[in-house]
């Protein structure tokens, strides 16, 4: 699972939908059910359609769980205490495949390393668990964000698991 290469041609938006896909998968598997994680699933979401990325982060920051290391809402670590850290972590994954990309010149391996680490998390194959060529529909241009993403095309990624 450690071979960034499969990734390679990802936009940013892409990877931020299969981060949270393989959050979604974790959850479902081990029935975590929780409002604030639906919310910060909800958040990083939109990052697929949004035009004003600077002020989409700004939002994430008001949220409960913002996946900047910020200690998880008590009622999820008190539902879910075998889960909370790895779902700490998870969250500050996901977020980081944005938040180190917006304000610098785009490296794809700091994203590509993030992506990697969830799925090591959430014990999901990236590579084999989706098909990464239909993610990779989404053109990451010159900065890795590439334009907002089609409704068509995300309606493509979310029937892909």
């Amino acid at each position: 699972m450690n071979n960034l290469k499969k990734f390679d041609g990802l936009s940013i938006r892409a990877m931020t939908m299969l981060g949270v896909l393989s959050l979604e998968k974790l959850c479902n598997k081990n029935q975590i059910v929780n409002s604030d994680l639906k919310e910060f699933i909800n958040k990083m979401l939109e990052l697929l359609t949004v035009e004003n990325i600077p002020e989409w982060d700004n939002e994430c920051n008001q949220i409960k769980i913002t996946g900047l290391g910020d200690e998880l809402p008590e009622k999820l670590v008190v539902e879910y205490p075998e889960y909370g850290k790895n779902i700490d972590e998870i969250t500050q994954n996901i977020r980081e495949i944005s938040a180190s990309q917006i304000y610098a010149e785009w490296n794809p391996k700091i994203s590509y390393s993030h992506l990697n680490r969830i799925q090591e998390l959430c014990q999901v194959g990236i590579d084999t668990e989706f098909d990464l060529e239909l993610f990779k529909k989404h053109d990451a241009g010159a900065t890795g964000w590439g334009i907002e993403v089609s409704n068509e095309l995300i309606e493509e990624w979310k029937k892909s698991w």
